[in-house]
């Protein structure tokens, strides 16, 4: 379970370093700016509902519950969900970064 408990810290780690990297709300100057600016906010929904996830499973885990109570049929089986969790962040952190690239040309 410490392994499952590393592997489950690492990836919010990685979800809060995409919401920090997220810009304050910009103010829309133009289309583009707008468009960029409303991809952002979508990048930080979905951040916030994996965060939620990942805190929730923390939680469990804190609580006691097992894997089964937490839904997993095994630990390989959270360990593939903390896989494609890893996936999705790393996906809108290539995402957040181009996209604030954008916002400062």
């Amino acid at each position: 379970m410490d392994e499952l408990a590393e592997s489950l810290q690492a990836c919010i780690t990685a979800a809060q370093e995409v919401v920090d990297g997220l810009p304050a709300r910009p103010v829309a100057a133009d289309v583009t700016a707008s468009a960029i600016a409303e991809k952002l906010r979508w990048i930080e929904r979905q951040i916030a509902s994996l965060l939620s996830k990942l805190m929730a499973v923390q939680e469990d885990m804190a609580a006691g519950l097992n894997l089964a109570e937490m839904g997993f049929d095994d630990p390989q089986d959270m360990h593939d969900w903390l896989g494609d969790v890893r996936s999705q962040i790393s996906h809108l952190r290539a995402q957040q970064l181009a996209l604030t690239q954008g916002l400062r040309r």
